[in-house]
């Protein structure tokens, strides 16, 4: 995402020029840097609070939830395998063994699945989410000890 940043280390972000607009002109996103360059003046110097601002951004490009969420779809994605698995299990057992005992066993994994499907995706997430904030917090606090 390009941005920039105030004197009071406020970040915005440059319209169009963000990492979801592919057809960005690089040509022009120079121009406009060559131009910032040429006119900040001689006794411009970088602010410790915006320098702090553009390190922390830099350091997790990723948002927490969005690994949550890719950990979450992960999930739904093993649990679909899950069904597919079951799915032939059940044509096994159709085939191998008399139509109503198949029935009641389909029905039992049936509904154990459906049960714990939409728990696990959300104990995944939610889990994803919590060590991904416990792990980022560590490392702030770990940079901070090294400054």
């Amino acid at each position: 995402m390009r941005c920039v940043y105030d004197t009071a280390g406020r970040r915005y972000v440059v319209p169009r020029i963000t990492a979801s607009f592919r057809r960005v002109c690089w040509d022009k996103v120079n121009d406009l840097r060559r131009q910032w360059l040429a006119y900040r003046g001689q006794h411009w110097a970088p602010l410790p609070v915006t320098t702090a601002a553009i390190e922390r951004d830099t350091a997790q490009p990723m948002a927490a939830t969005a690994i949550a969420l890719l950990a979450a779809g992960v999930s739904g994605l093993a649990l679909m395998i899950g069904y597919i698995g079951l799915f032939a299990s059940s044509l096994v057992l159709f085939l191998t063994s008399s139509p109503d005992s198949a029935v009641e066993e389909v029905n039992v994994l049936v509904a154990a699945l459906k049960f714990w499907s939409l728990p696990v995706i959300a104990v995944v997430f939610f889990g994803t989410l919590l060590v991904v904030v416990l792990f980022r917090r560590r490392s702030v606090r770990a940079r901070k000890r090294l400054v």
